[in-house]
């Protein structure tokens, strides 16, 4: 799947309450440099009570402008990804809420395992699509960090080997 990712992204202090009521994932990613690409694997499952089916992908992004990524995900299987994290170099865990919005819109609230963060982040349709803060991340709103790149998933990410 490829096309333009277009999100508005904030620092939380943390977990809205709210957002404990939406789905929660399990999410794993890991950084890989090569000299001719540089992408991201992720696995992501639900949380569950007796199993989690996991999916895997590949994503390239390509940062186009503020906020803006033309992005390409294929989706991969277990064994190539676990191929894949031996050449890895950063890896991040989080858990993510997602929360339903207006108009078909999703709230991501992300917590990495690794750092004392939380990033709300939500992708729009168009760069000029009008964005209303939900009072239930108004209450917890730090800043706006769209194109902070200190505020990057990949920033965020640990060398492999640093992880707690």
């Amino acid at each position: 799947m490829e096309g333009l990712e277009i999100e508005r992204r904030f620092l939380l202090k943390r977990v809205p309450q709210y957002a404990l009521t939406g789905q929660e994932l399990l999410i794993e990613q890991f950084y890989i440099r090569r000299p001719e690409e540089f992408f991201r694997i992720r696995s992501e499952a639900p949380r569950a009570r007796h199993h989690m089916v996991y999916s895997y992908d590949r994503t390239y992004k390509e940062k186009v402008s503020h906020g803006v990524f033309k992005e390409k995900i294929e989706v991969i299987d277990l064994h190539q990804f676990i191929l894949f994290q031996i050449e890895a170099h950063k890896r991040m865990k989080k858990t993510r809420y997602v929360v339903p919005h207006v108009a078909d819109l999703k709230w991501q609230i992300d917590k990495p395992l690794d750092c004392q963060l939380v990033i709300a982040e939500i992708e729009l349709p168009a760069i000029d699509h009008p964005l209303t803060l939900p009072p239930f991340l108004q209450e917890v709103l730090i800043m706006e960090v769209t194109g902070m790149e200190e505020f990057s998933n990949y920033n965020l990410a640990e060398p492999i080997g640093t992880q707690r």
